[in-house]
């Protein structure tokens, strides 16, 4: 049930990265604001954009 949770989180994480993007934030600022890898906001961000 725990890790259900925590792929729920995940997935919201993920889906507010173009939100944070849209607003002008750069990469580095949404990782730190949603505790992710800069990596991790990169690949999201690709992944939206096609």
């Amino acid at each position: 049930m725990e890790e259900g949770r925590q792929e729920g989180r995940q997935e919201a994480k993920l889906e507010a990265i173009p939100r944070f993007l849209a607003l002008g934030l750069s990469v580095e600022q949404v990782a730190v604001a949603l505790d992710l890898t800069v990596a991790q906001v990169q690949q999201a961000a690709q992944n939206q954009s096609s």
